[in-house]
């Protein structure tokens, strides 16, 4: 699965200052948006920003100091369509049934990625074939629900400026005019400036420290 585009042509313009009604750049605008889109994607290890991805996967749950967690591969977690645990089909509980202290059954806790297990469902042990937990989960920020937040959203405008703007000082370290010197960001292996780097550190793929 490959990340949509993170930001759209119009706000690019905008952060740029291009009049909407100017054209010229535009498919060069749209290619960049979608080039830094997937070069967001990979630095930040996620396949799942800007669009919501269908996932089926296999875990085996966590020891925690209280119950079982598993931490999904992929997040914010949009649906928990379905958990299969020895080919049966478990109890995914609301906030509502939680809060009541429902005895049996799982949850998503409130990072959006971690599944947690009430009951006895694993007291005897994850060995063997029964340990495995099917997981069939909806997950992503989604553009079209203008759900992406505006973090990652402003640090790809920024980062396709940074490129765009690029094609002027291509091959120079530094230019000098009219007794000026300025000095270009080289962006180093991703070709990101330090400033979008910042930016995306609250969306690159982490275990949580209680992982």
């Amino acid at each position: 699965m490959s990340n949509d585009a993170l930001c759209e042509l119009s706000d690019v313009k905008e952060w740029l200052g291009i009049k909407p009604t100017e054209a010229e750049q535009d498919d060069d605008l749209d290619w960049l948006i979608q080039s830094c889109s997937e070069q967001i994607g990979q630095f930040c290890g996620r396949d799942n920003l800007g669009t919501v991805g269908t996932y089926s996967e296999n875990y085996r749950p966590r020891m925690a100091t209280a119950r079982p967690r598993i931490i999904l591969r992929h997040y914010p977690v949009v649906a928990i369509v379905s958990i299969t645990w020895a080919n049966t089909q478990q109890t995914i509980l609301s906030a509502a049934q939680v809060q009541a202290n429902t005895t049996n059954g799982v949850f998503l806790e409130d990072d959006n990625r971690t599944l947690s297990f009430l009951g006895s469902l694993f007291a005897r042990g994850f060995g063997g074939s029964n340990g495995v937990v099917l997981v069939n989960y909806t997950a992503g920020y989604s553009m079209d629900s203008n759900k992406t937040p505006f973090g990652l959203r402003q640090a790809a405008i920024q980062f396709v400026g940074e490129v765009y703007k690029s094609r002027g000082w291509i091959g120079f370290r530094s230019k000098s005019l009219a007794g000026e010197t300025t000095t270009f960001e080289g962006g180093a292996a991703w070709g990101m400036s330090p400033r979008t780097k910042a930016m995306l550190q609250p969306y690159v793929n982490r275990m949580p420290p209680y992982a």
